[in-house]
């Protein structure tokens, strides 16, 4: 089953309940997509985005992304932090409004999150997408996310 939000119906709230879900159901690891921006203000808030992750670092890896656009791989090198009670901390400080906040992949240049347990992705937001997507929710999710969120079976 996957569970699907649309950037339409996503706020901090639900976004807050999909990071602590995910770290529940035994995500251990995430990444972030950075993308480039010609900005000083962009360049130095994905540089205190790194930096605040840095105690969570774990090593740069193929990963696979779920999302992908103009032929790009399903598994690309990206780098990994570990998902644990402190790095969620400081995720919900940066992701903006929420996981797929407009002015946030715009102006700073912070598109996407990735949840893996081990080796798998479990939950994914990409800005550019405009859905995030998480791979057999917990019952408990269903439930917090109610209507904004629509489920499928795979």
């Amino acid at each position: 089953m996957i569970l699907n939000i649309s950037d339409e119906a996503i706020d901090f709230r639900s976004s807050k309940w999909i990071v602590e879900y995910a770290f529940a159901a035994g995500c251990n690891k995430f990444s972030v997509d950075f993308d480039e921006k010609n900005t000083d203000f962009a360049n130095e808030y994905q540089r205190k985005l790194i930096e605040s992750l840095a105690p969570f670092f774990l090593d740069e890896g193929n990963a696979p992304i779920i999302v992908s656009y103009n032929n790009e791989p399903y598994i690309r090198k990206q780098k990994l932090w570990e998902l644990n009670h402190d790095s969620t901390k400081v995720i919900l400080s940066s992701m903006g409004a929420h996981l797929l906040d407009d002015m946030l992949a715009s102006n700073e240049g912070v598109s996407g999150w990735r949840f893996f347990k081990d080796d798998s992705v479990i939950a994914c937001a990409v800005h550019g997408f405009d859905y995030l997507f998480f791979l057999d929710p917990p019952s408990g999710l269903i439930e917090k996310l109610g209507s904004k969120a629509t489920l499928e079976h795979i």
